[in-house]
Order: C-alpha cells, then structure tokens, then sequence
C-alpha cells in the first residue's frame, strides 16, 4: 500500500510542535520548587518571574519593633543572603532573565512576646510574594524563620559569571505545624560531636523546620560539659570511656578530657535561637551517671560484682549503667550544682533529667548504701529510695526557680512513670513523660500527664520496618487512647550512640552473626529525619500516600540540603548499599 511523504510544511509543523513541547517540559526558568516540609496551604498567583536583590529594603511593622526583633531579623535575613550566594545548586546563565525587582520586604509579628519558646501556634507565618513586596505575617520571631527558610526553597538562582540573580515565583503561601513538639535527639555521653557539627544539625534541623533540638549530653561514658563548682566531673569524667560499640570504634577516637565549655554551650544555644530550634538539655539521673564518679567516686554506688556481670563481650564495660548513691549528703550538693548552671546556660523551659533504665541490683549490692540510707527513710525499699531522690531533685528545682525568677518543667523517660517513681505527684501539668518503649506505651499514655512520642523513632536503630518511608507514614499516636489525646505534644527522633564519622563500617551483632549497622551520622540521620520532619510538621492530611511519588521529592530535598552544605550521601533507588561503591545511596535501614 502506497503511503503519502509528509510534507514539507507538515515536517515543520511537526517541527514546532516538539519545539514547544521542550519549552514546557524544559522551561527555562522551572518555577517554583517544592516547599519541604509541605505546607498547609499554597496559592499560586499570576505566572510571572520576579526579581530580588541583597539591596532590597526591609520594612518591619512599627507594631512589632523591638531591639531584639530588629537584630534577629537583620541576622536572619543576612543568614538568608550568606545562603543563597553560596548554595550549589544555581543554574548558569548567559544573560539575566527579564524579571520585575521587588522594592521591599514587609514583616509582621502579631505576638506580644515574639521569642517565648516555638511551639506550635507561634510558629505560624503566610508568605505572600507579589511584584510590588515581599510580605510575611508571623505570629511570632519563629514564623519569620520559616518563612525565610520557605522563601529559600522556592528561590531560583542564576549564576550570570561575575554574579548571581535570585529568582521567585508570585505567590502565596499559608503555613502552620501539625505538631508544637519536631524534635531530634543527639547523644554526646557516648561520642563526642564538635561544635561544628552541632551547628550544622541545628542548621538542618532549621531548614525541615524542626524546633526541638534535645541534648542527652550524660551518660555513663562521658560527663562533656563544664561544672565550674565541681570541675573533676567534666576535666576526669569526660569521655573517659571512649566510644565503642560492638567492638567497633567507626572512625570516632577516643575522646577523654573533651567538653563543652560554658562559653561554647552558650554559643550554640544562641545559634539554635536564631535559627527557630530550642535545646533541652538532659542530664540523666539518678542512673547512667558511671562518668560522674570519675572525679568523685564518692557519691557513686559500690556494686562491683554487678558491674562484672554486667559487662559484655561485646562492648566490655560500655553497657554498665551505674547509679548514684543517694545516702550521702555530697550527692545531693554536687547534683544541686549540676541542675543550677545547666538551668542558667540552657533559658528552655524544660529540663529532662532521664530516669531511665534502673537497675536495682546495683543499689542492692551496696550494703553500706543501704545501711546509711536507713538514717533517713523508715523503709528503704528501691521504690522509695527513687521517689526520695525524685523529691530530692523537685526540691531542687523549686530553690532554683525561686532564686532565679524562672520557672522549669521536668522531663523524665517512661521508666519513671512504669516504675512507679512519679504516679501520685501533684504537679502534672509541669511533668513531661517522653515514651520509648512500647511495653510502656499503654499505661503511660493513660495517665494523667503530657507525652512526648519517640517509640518507633529510633534513628540509630537497623531494623527493616524503620526505613525511611515509616519515618513518614507513621503516626506518633499509634496505640494512644482517644482520650488522651489532648496531652499528646509531639514526637521526637533520637539518634543514639552515632559519631560524626560519615563512614560505614561492620560489627559484630549480639547474635554472633557478621552485619552491617551504620554507626556514622550522615549515612544514619538526614534521609529518616527529612521524612520524619513532613510527618511531623504536614501530617496525613498533606503527606504523599505512596512511597513511589515522595521519593523524587524527598530526593530533591536532599540535593538542596546539600546545596547549603549538609553533607549526606545521595538519595537513590532501590535503596541498597553499593557495597563497592558505598557512599552513593543511602541504606534503607
């Protein structure tokens, strides 16, 4: 059958036809990019490319004026321009795009205390970018960094040789977080983490728009924090132990004298504070304290033949948990110490104080405790000796709150409640359970007192079923009664026992068998955590439904954080580990 040539001028029609099918599928400028975590509400407004500059006027509402706001706000918009001039990410450009230029940045703070902690209601802003100003409303300072930080998002930037121009969108964007608590857990009692990685995770943290960073900074393994009163808990006490886990050192030397001096801690609260994030800082008690009694062993319990038992073959003694012993008088004063000049370098109005992970066979060993702790209680039973050094710690806590004209309120972790240490107490409005285990989920969630979730949210941990993706998808309430949801605050991920090491390395598994278990920050945290962030921050009512469509999102997020200098390894599919090539993907687990 004989078929007809086309044409001449059907070949160019068919010519056009692809060349404008490139124009919209390979649009010159892309438009705007994707906002992480997703926002409320996003209403685009007329398709038009606008300009802005570092010389663009900034206008703050004379409402909203104080000497703070002003300096935050010139200290963010400055973060702002050291971002985009920096990032990576840019697109080369001949010549600059014909753009209006916007004249002016105007801001908004409806609140009347525009720096009490971020939480929830006062992390709101609306966005609005239009030819004629940059407008952001916020409820307070910390809605102005989101949207700064959502403003660098949808920015694009052209590298025209000798400098650069800034492109956005015209729209309008209406943004406010599910959840009042977004907060990660960092464990420096095992390993320590330099004030430049701190920062850099403070500095992620911002961009997913996460507000709570908390800082396990004791354990046993190490005291890394300045006590000027007692000085042998951090110069004898820090890193004494050095990091191991499962006879693996995963590129983390051994750390013995390294701290945090006061000066350096008051640095990176001020940093955080800029940036949107609140530190709560938690000094564990009265267990996991082994590093407190380097310096002075005096006020620690006697228990060698648990210490032996304890100790393991795979880690020796990193797993012995020690407890403080609560029968001599210095204790308390050293504790007192502790609680005082953490309250005055940390302004957060929470203070965790752990409670964890009690074993009694420490303290039942030690007769010469338990003959002294006679003197004081009528029955020393290991309940009553917690309860005592609870209330020893909430007496603690009042003095200093009274003394200092602040307030605090004490976080604990789940055992203190399962164990029957704080049942009964009176102040449940200013007790805070933090829940991380699910034998502990239902009678703790039952109770009468504000949850933090962080059960399913272990970010160091290998198991499958806590891949990234349910990161995202689950929901921080599984198994809380309906009831109870009103107390629920938020979730939190904690990333345990890692070191700022990006490598991977092998151990040894408790049950003998040869595995790979990432122990290195980077490979570990940032993939878990942006997912986590959209969970937290969006919830189900805005977060992708299928694995398939957010992985490219969650993919151009990670070229972005990188493109502002978070290292990570990329984001790829499937997600396996290259074993010849092991820094390309990140592993699933």
């Amino acid at each position: 059958m004989h078929r007809a040539r086309p044409t001449r001028r059907k070949c160019l029609g068919i010519i056009f036809l692809l060349f404008l099918c490139f124009i919209f599928l390979y649009p010159d400028n892309p438009g705007p990019q994707t906002v992480w975590p997703r926002p409320r509400e996003i209403i685009s407004k007329i398709e038009r490319d606008l300009e802005v500059s570092e010389e663009v006027e900034i206008y703050i509402e004379a409402s909203t004026q104080n000497e703070k706001v002003n300096q935050y706000v010139k200290k963010s918009l400055k973060l702002f321009w050291d971002d985009m001039k920096t990032r990576k990410d840019h697109r080369a450009r001949r010549s600059a795009i014909e753009a209006s230029v916007i004249p002016r940045i105007n801001i908004s703070i409806k609140s009347v205390d525009p720096f009490a902690p971020p939480f929830g209601d006062n992390e709101k802003y609306t966005l609005i970018v239009l030819e004629g100003a940059i407008e952001i409303k916020a409820e307070a300072f910390w809605g102005v960094q989101h949207a700064l930080q959502t403003l660098r998002q949808i920015c694009t930037v052209y590298d025209l040789g000798d400098t650069r121009q800034f492109i956005l969108p015209s729209i309008e964007i209406s943004d406010a977080p599910q959840l009042p608590y977004r907060g990660l857990l960092i464990d420096t009692g095992r390993a320590f983490l330099s004030v430049p990685h701190i920062k850099k995770v403070i500095s992620g943290m911002s961009m997913l728009k996460m507000n709570v960073l908390h800082w396990h900074i004791t354990d046993d393994q190490s005291f890394p924090i300045e006590i000027k009163k007692y000085p042998h808990l951090h110069t004898d006490g820090a890193g004494w132990l050095g990091y191991t886990h499962n006879q693996g050192t995963y590129g983390a030397p051994q750390t013995p004298g390294r701290f945090y001096s006061q000066k350096e801690i008051s640095e990176i609260v001020e940093f955080a504070e800029l940036r949107g994030v609140r530190i709560i800082p938690e000094i564990d008690m009265p267990t996991h304290t082994r590093s407190w009694g380097r310096g002075y062993p005096e006020i620690i319990s006697k228990c060698p033949s648990y210490v032996s038992q304890r100790a393991s073959h795979l880690k020796g003694q990193y797993v012995v948990n020690l407890q403080l012993d609560i029968s001599v008088p210095k204790t308390f004063e050293i504790v007192e110490a502790v609680i005082s000049e953490v309250w005055d370098l940390f302004p957060d109005p929470i203070m965790h104080v752990g409670g964890d992970e009690f074993f009694p066979e420490c303290w039942e060993e030690d007769v010469a405790q338990t003959e002294r702790i006679y003197q004081t209680l009528s029955e020393a039973s290991f309940l009553t000796r917690r309860r005592y050094f609870d209330r020893k710690i909430r007496e603690i806590i009042k003095k200093k709150g009274e003394s200092s004209g602040t307030k605090k309120n004490i976080m604990y972790w789940s055992e203190a409640f399962t164990d029957g240490v704080i049942p009964g107490i009176q102040e449940t409005t200013s007790t805070i359970i933090q829940i991380w285990n699910a034998r502990e989920l239902a009678s703790t969630t039952s109770s009468e007192f504000p949850f933090v979730m962080s059960n399913g949210f272990y970010l160091d941990l290998q198991y499958n079923d806590l891949a990234w993706w349910n990161f995202y998808t689950r929901n921080p309430l599984q198994g809380v009664p309906y009831q109870n949801h009103h107390l629920f605050m938020g979730a939190e991920a904690c990333a345990w026992e890692l070191t700022e090491s990006p490598s991977y390395s092998n151990e040894l598994l408790p049950n003998e068998l040869t595995g790979t278990w990432f122990r290195g920050w980077d490979s570990k945290v940032w993939l878990k955590l942006i997912a986590f962030s959209e969970n937290v921050w969006s919830g189900p009512s805005i977060r992708s439904s299928s694995e398939s469509s957010v992985a490219p999102v969650i993919r151009e997020v990670v070229s972005r954080m990188k493109s502002f200098g978070i290292d990570m390894p990329d984001f790829c599919q499937p997600y396996h580990l290259d074993v010849n090539n092991p820094e390309v993907c990140f592993p699933k687990y």
